[in-house]
Order: structure tokens, then C-alpha cells, then sequence
């Protein structure tokens, strides 16, 4: 019987050892498996994200260009360009379509502009002024016998210089064209605008242009 006893006792405790044998051995696995797993996802996402395809930058467009048509500079006219003076400063004189013929700012202004002399006029080196001014249309100017006259939004005031080549002579053919300035009456006050006249000659032909100052200064430095 004691002997009995005895295995009975050893069986009972190999059992148990082997429960908390196999009990750790378990916890090892779980606790590896884990870690592994986690990292195995890591890898495997890294590894998509890497895989993927990468993502091709759009295609540059090119910036609309300004429709000429809707430059008021740009419109063609046989009448005053009363658009184009109420609303931008244009680069060319010609553009406001203010004289007949464009490079003669010293004669046959476009209706409704009329020729005036002041009766008293500044010494400029010898140089002949010619002035004009603009009314739109239906409106006129208010006269102030102690202050200067009030012209109404859309009046223009235009002035031309040109140097004689002898002051003992008079007449277009013995003048320059210098520049040409203008008083224009906007809705936000008066602009003031100044063109300078470049001559250019070829095959015996001379061309002048009234280029505005800021342009003229501006292609001089370019």
C-alpha cells in the first residue's frame, strides 16, 4: 500500500508540472506571435505604401490670353474713344481715336473736340502749344468769371508741344512734335496722362508716335 501511495504522488506531481510546463510555454507562444504579427503588419503595410504607384503631377496649362477684342485700347474707331478715356490709360495716344489723323495732335481733332488759344499764354523756349478740348455729348462746360471753369466728368483737356527748328520760322514744317498731354475727367477725378512723340525715319519716310511717358520708360529700360 505505502508503495502505491508513493507513484500515485509522483504521477500527481508530474501532472502538474507538466500543466504549468505547457501553461508557459503557451504564454511564450502568444506573447511572440504577437509581436511578430504587429510587425508583420508594418512591414506589409510600409511595403504596400512603397508599392503603390506614384502619383503623376497634372499637366501645366497655359494661362488664358486676353481677347483683344475686349480691349477698349485695341477697338477700332472712327469716332472718339470715349470708353477708353473714361476707363484705362492707354499705352498709345492713337488709341483714344482723338484726331482725325493720328500723328497730327496739332489739327483736326474728331467732333465733338474744338481748337482754343488762351489770351495770355507762358513763354516754353519758343515752343508752339496747341490746345483742345473734348465735351461728351449733351453736356457743357460751366463758366466761373473768378475761378476756373467747371467741366463736367468725361470733359478731356488736350495739349501738344513742338520745337521749331528756327525760331524765325513758323508752321508744320519747320516744327517737332515733342509731347502731347491729357487732362481726362474720370468719375474718380482728373488723370493726367503725358505722350512723348518718337520720330522715326525710313526709306525717307518719317513716322512719329505718341508713346504715353510710363511706356516710353519702360522700353528704354528693357
Amino acid at each position: 500500500m505505502p508503495e502505491r501511495t508513493d507513484m500515485t504522488s509522483l504521477d500527481t506531481k508530474s501532472l502538474i508540472l507538466k500543466t504549468i510546463l505547457a501553461s508557459l510555454i503557451a504564454f511564450s507562444l502568444l506573447a511572440c506571435g504577437g509581436s511578430d504579427s504587429n510587425e508583420s503588419n508594418n512591414i506589409e503595410t510600409n511595403e504596400s505604401t512603397d508599392a503603390s504607384t506614384p502619383s503623376v503631377p497634372s499637366t501645366p496649362t497655359t494661362p488664358e490670353q486676353p481677347d483683344v477684342a475686349d480691349d477698349v485700347c485695341q477697338q477700332t474707331n472712327t469716332e472718339v474713344n470715349w470708353d477708353a478715356l473714361m476707363s484705362k490709360d492707354c499705352p498709345n495716344l492713337s488709341d483714344y481715336s482723338l484726331f482725325v489723323e493720328p500723328t497730327k495732335p496739332t489739327e483736326a481733332p474728331r467732333a465733338p473736340g474744338i481748337n482754343y488759344q488762351l489770351s495770355t499764354e507762358l513763354f516754353s523756349n519758343y515752343a508752339s502749344k496747341y490746345r483742345f478740348v473734348f465735351l461728351p455729348e449733351n453736356q457743357q462746360m460751366k463758366f466761373m468769371p473768378q475761378q476756373v471753369f467747371q467741366l463736367p466728368v468725361g470733359s478731356v483737356l488736350v495739349k501738344s508741344f513742338a520745337l521749331p527748328f528756327d525760331t524765325q520760322s513758323t508752321g508744320e514744317n519747320n516744327e517737332k512734335l515733342i509731347e502731347t498731354r491729357l487732362m481726362i475727367h474720370r468719375e474718380a477725378g482728373w488723370t493726367a496722362l503725358t505722350y512723348q512723340w518718337q520720330h522715326v525715319s525710313s526709306l525717307n519716310v518719317s513716322v512719329a508716335t505718341g508713346i504715353c511717358l510710363f511706356e516710353a520708360v519702360r522700353q528704354r529700360k528693357a
